[in-house]
């Protein structure tokens, strides 16, 4: 046994080995024929593996948990050694590069990516749990979103379980009375986090020509299940939006894993705590059906980008609630998400949306990759127009389809698109711990609105500030001021006002605007 600090030494050692392979070693399909049994817990799974290999490679490097037994790896055809250790797969290459198939016979019991346990009604399930990076638990992969591959699931199971995954179902073979094997396979590219696979007893509802609803089997006591009834309006909305579906099927799961959903592509798992009946669960579709497009199809580069996948997926629930259910609807989800933020950054000083130096992914699932990087998307809206918002996002999602991207190369766009410098707004927002916090004063004399403002912070931020005042016509205007320095006045002319000045109204700004006591 290793000490565990040399332990945690090695694991990130050979993590840097697989990152630096990424750009010498790039998957492009993997196929995995899984054997389940409920005689016990432990699977069997061939995995072929289509890599591109460059010619300096000697080793490929692939992500396997050592709880999953090798029993033997061919390329070409025939048995090659190789190396299993520190859940770190090692592969000869026999100095041939290109195209290179290799198949890995394995078997074990996962100790997680795999959640085999029992559903609510006490039924047997297997679900795949891949977020961010535990793929590797069960499939041999190069699991890291960077390198995003096509995939098929070739699934044995017991005649009882329905097997739902990724893409078109190409078979369903019964080979006895007591077994049979379901087939799909997904034609566009998807990193491994949203590779997915599930197998229990479901019913199935046809919601639209593309959608369907995948439910545990319920008693006829228990009717109809209304929850994914808005399903098909959520995507037809995302489509207006965003543009057209990047993927062929769009199905929603109920599952029995670990989070309240899980943007799998193509076939979103929600958590059967969730599945309940009463149609509660329009924003979390609203999230999982926008990842398609951000985290599935344009994925992030790497973790610390992460908010290009989950604000932007934030980001168009909130729309969606807006536009659904009304502004009122989103100012209370808006308050209830500031309280959030602010509850982590009181935990936590240090650490903003970019945060490079974490010690584990985990870290990154956080309110300010999802919360705060959407409230700052909506702020980028507002500041350039929605219009030159949305071209913003258009042209970002068609640059990176079915690719990665980084922050960097999303900042680009936006200046881009916008024929702005946004380098001070999005390192504010992006690279800044906590929020600014404003303080002001006010005077009013003669048809003039005196502001003084104070930012309290050490950082000085840059803050386009909302002032709703009335004209002399009884017009109701909204004036703005840029603040860019510690301390600024600013007047506003020719104005009338009744009672103190209501900065912000529509808390577009995240942080504190306050008058000053």
């Amino acid at each position: 046994m290793f000490p565990r600090s040399q332990l945690l030494f090695l694991v990130l050692v050979l993590s840097f080995h697989l990152q630096a392979q990424n750009s010498q070693v790039d998957a492009q399909h993997y196929r995995f024929d899984v054997t389940l049994s409920d005689a016990s817990d432990t699977i069997q799974c061939d995995a072929q593996l289509t890599l591109r290999v460059a010619e300096e490679v000697a080793v490929v490097r692939v992500d396997l948990a050592r709880t999953m037994h090798v029993l033997t790896v061919t390329q070409g055809g025939d048995t090659i050694g190789f190396e299993h250790d520190l859940d770190v797969l090692k592969l000869p290459t026999g100095g041939v590069s290109g195209e290179l198939t290799y198949s890995v016979h394995y078997r074990g019991v996962p100790e997680d990516g795999l959640i085999i346990s029992h559903n609510k009604f006490g039924d047997r399930t297997f679900f795949s749990d891949h977020w961010p990076d535990r793929a590797r638990e069960w499939l041999a992969v190069i699991d890291t979103p960077a390198d995003k591959a096509t995939c098929e699931f070739v699934v044995t199971a017991p005649i009882q379980y329905d097997v739902v995954s990724n893409g078109h179902l190409l078979s369903i073979d019964t080979l006895s009375v007591e077994t049979k094997i379901t087939h799909w396979k997904m034609d566009y590219l998807i990193p491994t986090k949203v590779m997915a696979m599930g197998a229990a007893a479901f019913e199935t509802q046809q919601l639209d020509s593309m959608s369907r609803a995948w439910l545990y089997a319920r008693s006829d006591e228990q009717g109809q299940n209304y929850d994914f009834e808005e399903a098909p309006e959520v995507l037809a909305f995302m489509v207006e939006q965003l543009g057209d579906y990047p993927f062929g099927k769009l199905d929603h799961v109920e599952s029995t894993t670990k989070f309240g959903g899980m943007e799998n592509a193509s076939c979103i798992f929600y958590s059967e705590k969730h599945i309940i009946g009463n149609q509660d669960v329009n924003g979390l579709i609203a999230h999982e059906v926008a990842h398609q497009w951000f985290g599935n199809s344009a994925s992030e580069s790497s973790w610390v980008d992460v908010w290009l996948s989950e604000g932007f997926a934030t980001y168009y629930e909130y729309l969606y609630i807006q536009t659904q259910y009304g502004l009122d609807s989103m100012r209370a989800l808006s308050d209830e998400n500031e309280e959030r933020i602010r509850n982590y950054e009181e935990k936590y000083p240090d650490r903003a949306i970019l945060y490079p130096n974490y010690d584990h992914i985990f870290e990154l699932l956080n309110p300010l990759s999802y919360d705060k990087a959407a409230w700052m998307l909506r702020l980028l809206s507002y500041q350039v127009g929605q219009d030159v918002f949305a071209e913003i996002v258009k042209t970002y999602y068609q640059s990176h389809t079915y690719g990665n991207a980084t922050t960097d190369e999303f900042i680009a766009v936006a200046e881009e698109v916008s024929g702005k410098d946004l380098k001070y707004f999005f390192h504010q927002w992006l690279s800044v711990p906590g929020a600014p916090d404003v303080r002001y004063t006010w005077k009013y004399k003669r048809n003039t609105l005196e502001l003084s403002f104070e930012q309290q912070t050490t950082f000085t931020y840059q803050l386009m500030i909302d002032v709703p005042v009335q004209t002399s016509n009884n017009q109701v205007e909204i004036r703005q001021v840029f603040l860019t320095q510690k301390k600024q006045t600013f007047k506003l002319e020719e104005v009338m006002i009744h009672n103190a000045p209501d900065l912000d109204p529509l808390n577009i700004i995240y942080g504190r605007i306050q008058e000053k006591e």
